[in-house]
This record gives C-alpha cells, structure tokens and sequence, in this order.
C-alpha cells in the first residue's frame, strides 16, 4: 500500500471512507477543507497519482512556467495571503503556497500518494462506490490494485492533466532530445543547444522566452496566430507586503477590485460585438512589441474574434522574437526525421531539442479512468459524443459521485478557484445529507434527473452558441471536433455562485432507506417556494389594489370638484 504522509489511524489500512477525494491539487485540496469546515465527516482519503500534492502545479515544471491569473485571486477565498512575490506567481511559489495551506490544515494525513484509480464501480445493492487502485510510479512500475468503498466519490482529477501529443509523420524516429512541456526534464542542459518549440499557446509563450536566453538557435512553429495582451506583471513591493499582511481589509480591498475588473471583462471576452475595439489596440501594441520585423506584424495577427479561445498574456513573447537567433515558422511540418525537421519540399533543419508546447487533451474529461455508474453504464459511453454535467458537478447516472472543474465550469475571464469553491460548497451539502444519513444507519444515494440534466444543457449550450467562442473560424480546446462547447461557462462568476447556493433537492432522483426524508426536504423546498411566489404575488395585488384605490379617490375628487 502507497505511503501516507503524517500517517493517520483513519487512512492506515483502511479500505473504507466516507468520502474518496481523486486527486491532490486546487480542486482536491479545496474540497477536503470544505469537508472539515462544513460537513460532519473527517474520514476521507484523498488519493494522488503523483508523488506529492498540487496537480497542474506540481507536474508543469518548464522553464517560466507561471500563473496568468493574479495572485490575489488565484489562491482560496478563507486562505489569502500577502507576501506573494510578484502579481503574477511563478510555478514553485504557487506550489509552496498549496503545501503551506495542506499543512496549515493537515491534509497530509488523508493523503496516499502515488496512488492511481483506474476504475470506479456503483455497487447497486450496497449504495456505494468500489475504487481500484494502483500503487507506484506511473511511468516505472505499479503494485497490483487493491479496492476501496466509499459512500461519497469526487473527482478532482480537473481538466488539463494529460499531455496531448501531435500526430505528426516521424515524430517517433527523432533520435536528439524531446519533451512535452508538461512533462519537462529539469535535468536537460538547455545552453547552446538548438531547439524547435511545436505550438504557441498558453505554455509555449513562457517557455520561449526562457529557452532563447541560452540557446544558440530557437524556431517556433505556430499553426495559427493568438491573440495576446499585456501581462503587465511587476514584483511586489516590501511596504505594499506588509500592509496587505497585517491589515486585512487592505488584502480584501485589492481583492475586491480585482475581482470587480476581472468580472467586467467578461463582456468583452464572450460577446463579438465588442472584438473590433479590442483589436485595434491589441494590434498597435504588437506592432510595437515587434519594430525590428515588420514582416512578423501581419502574421501574428489572428483572424478570428478576440476573445474566441484562451487570450494569452505575456511581457515578452513578442520582444524575444526580435531576437536574430529566434525565428517563426508558420508553414506546416510534413514531417520529422531523426535529426529535425522538415517543411514543405525543403530540407530538413536539424535541432538538438524538440519541445512539444501542445496542451492537453481537453475534451476527455476523467479519460484516464473508468467509471462505472448505475446498473454499470460507462461514463466513457455516456459522453462519448461530449462530456455533460448538471451545473458541471453532477453526472447523469452516477448517484453519491461529483466532479470539480468539470464540464463547462472553465473561464475565460476570471480566476476559475471561484468556480471551485462554489462547486465545492454545493457538494459539501450533498455529502452531508449522504454521511448524516449513514451515521443513523440509513442508505442514501442521490443522481440527477435526466430532464433537468437534459434542460440544463440546453439552455447552457444555447447561451455558448451566442458567444465569440462559437465563431467558426476559431478552432480551440474548448470544443470537440463538432464544435460543441464543453470547457466553457457563459455568465460570470457571481451567476455561477448564485446558482449554487442552494441544493434543489428536487433536482435528484432520491433512493435508499433515507429517500423519504430527502424527498420531505424537497417538497418543503418547493412549498418555500411557491409560498414565495403566492406573498410576492399577494404583496403586488395588495400595491395594484392600493394604488387603485388611490386613483379612484383621485378621481371622485376631482369629479366632485367640478360638479361645484
């Protein structure tokens, strides 16, 4: 059995939990504080693949890998510092920053690393979750699987965690160095050397920058152009640190109008109305990153709306390409031979490192295990034409099961941690009503209509289908190949909180010797409501009436008054 951490009585050996949490980063470590601040459960396990805590933050380790979101709103709303270093933090600080709050809450103890699920199945009869797990390094060796139970099973395994490998001629035969940037080999000597970067997204433009500080020649090939602006990062000052420590109001002002900015932009981003505006200075600054190759300006400008995939900021992409020893490539590549590569009909240029900045695969949410819901359906076949989930944290079919960062809960505009948060207060409540129902020694499990699922989605993919993201001309990982929209979230964040505020008890088919009490709970959910509506409507016929009555005193007024 995998290590655990600060080993505790309730993880040691034992093969059942109240709650399985599947993974270790933002999303894990988040909702395993929520289930020790809001819920009557301290028996859960959270299970990570990797050898420590952080997900995205421990695995991306490139060369300028950062955060393009500010530190004041990526970092959990109850666990805010202020002696962050810069605006923007690198990877390792945001890393140290996940490991200071895992401590500061002893998580480490709920932890078994290198621990791998691979399936997950809905036991029918017992109300439960049966996880197989697998020991060791993923890449090296694994341990045979050993099962655990589980009342309550949330993945947080997230969105972007396994690395997307072009399908290009050759690029197997390659016989120098290759490396995806998500999975980076620290102990590369990088100086001198000749290195081709394949793409230029989100990863890509704060690797380049860092390679060409060393490298005698740098080619990056872009398939498309991106729209980028200014990141605009700046260290942060020692006062403005020691203000923003020790009086808290100051860190949640600047909070507060971060957020306020950042919720503004959201207009900008999803609607194309506004794209004409937003080009025309994105242009100009370009052009001005970029005075020594005016050859580059028309190339580097995209053909498609702003806003309609990830908007990538950066303080340095554009001038590194002003650099002699750093050229762009934008014809296709035919092919890769053993000692470089080749467009169109010329010959092969050679290179010592071929860094593949290729993303992920985005659209195959928890691709990496399989999940077997009621009466054993597939959620690989369930969303086998696109990932769907209620508000994006419950699934069709798998009763007692939530997702964080699931489908359609990514932004485009603001910090998803908000998302997060929202999405791990909703299941909290859930998870209560399960473990509060099992400690009385009843059963419950709890799944999502298929009607509300099914009108939920529609009304999600209508409002998609108005925004810059659903442009034809855009092509981004937002989409599957039909070009349905399955990462992103239309409104703002404050939309999205509201939304999950409350559990609509009456959203969920209710089963298990507790199903009587739940279904008592929605019904007097439904009553509040109605008699809601009957007192707004009571209130308004009674302003009607009044005003009514004033207008007709009005009026035999100034009838008598003229009858004098």
């Amino acid at each position: 059995m995998a290590y655990v951490t600060d080993k505790d009585p309730a993880c040691e050996g034992s093969s059942h939990f109240s709650v399985v949490i599947i993974g270790a980063g933002v999303s894990g470590i988040c909702m395993a504080i929520e289930l020790l601040r809001h819920t009557p459960t301290t028996n859960f396990l959270i299970l990570e693949k990797n050898s420590g805590l952080g997900g995205t933050w421990y695995e991306n380790r490139y060369p300028g890998c950062a955060c393009d979101i500010r530190s004041a709103l990526y970092s959990l709303s109850f666990e805010q510092r202020g002696n962050w270093t810069r605006d923007y933090p690198a990877q390792k600080e945001i890393l140290k920053y996940l490991d200071d709050v895992s401590s500061k809450w002893n998580l480490r103890r709920h932890i078994r690393f290198d621990s791998t699920v691979h399936e997950a199945h809905w036991n029918n009869q017992h109300l439960q979750w049966e996880v197989h797990v697998s020991t060791g390094d993923l890449e090296r060796s694994m341990q045979p699987p050993y099962q655990l139970t589980t009342h309550f099973l949330v993945s947080a395994a997230g969105q972007l965690n396994i690395p997307h490998y072009p399908d290009i001629p050759g690029l197997d035969s390659f016989v120098g160095q290759q490396m995806h940037s998500a999975r980076w080999d620290s102990t590369y000597d990088l100086a001198g050397k000749r290195i081709a970067v394949i793409g230029n997204g989100a990863s890509a433009i704060q690797i380049i920058p860092e390679l060409a500080k060393t490298a005698s020649q740098l080619t990056v090939y872009q398939r498309s152009p991106k729209w980028i602006i200014p990141r605009q990062d700046r260290p942060i000052r020692r006062l403005e640190e020691v203000l923003l420590t020790w009086v808290p109001p100051a860190r949640w002002l600047k909070r507060g109008i971060l957020m306020r900015i950042r919720e503004s932009l959201h207009a900008y981003i999803t609607n194309p109305d506004y794209s004409p505006t937003q080009i025309e200075w994105i242009v100009r600054w370009m052009k001005s990153q970029l005075p020594d190759k005016p050859e580059l300006w028309d190339t580097l400008t995209p053909r498609f709306p702003f806003g309609c995939n990830r908007i990538l900021l950066s303080d340095d992409y554009y001038p590194v390409l002003n650099h002699k020893h750093v050229d762009l490539e934008t014809r296709p590549i035919e092919r890769v031979t053993a000692t470089g590569i080749q467009v169109d009909t010329e010959q092969v240029q050679p290179f010592d490192l071929i860094v593949l900045a290729t993303g992920f695969r985005t659209v195959d949410f928890l691709f990496s295990m399989d999940i077997y819901g009621l009466d054993g359906r597939p959620l690989r076949q369930m969303w086998k034409a696109a990932a769907q989930a209620y508000r994006g944290v419950v699934a069709e079919d798998l009763p007692n099961f939530g997702i964080l960062y699931g489908p359609n809960t990514n932004l485009g505009h603001n910090s998803v941690i908000h998302m997060i948060e929202a999405q791990a207060r909703y299941l909290g409540k859930l998870i209560t009503a399960v473990i509060e129902t099992r400690s009385q020694g009843q059963t419950l499990a709890l799944r999502i209509r298929p009607d509300v699922l099914q009108a939920y989605n529609e009304q999600l993919q209508s409002l998609l289908s108005k925004t810059s993201w659903a442009d034809a001309r855009c092509s981004s990982w937002y989409k599957t190949e039909d070009g349905r929209n399955v990462h992103n979230w239309p409104k703002n964040v404050g939309q999205y909180q509201a939304e999950l505020a409350q559990v609509q008890w009456g959203d969920f088919i209710v089963e298990g010797s507790a199903a009587t009490s739940v279904q008592k709970r929605a019904d007097g959910d439904s009553n509040r409501v109605r008699w809601f509506w009957m007192g707004l409507a009571a209130v308004g016929l009674m302003v009607v009436t009044m005003t009514m009555g004033v207008r007709n005193e009005r009026a035999e007024g100034v009838s008598t008054a003229g009858g004098v």
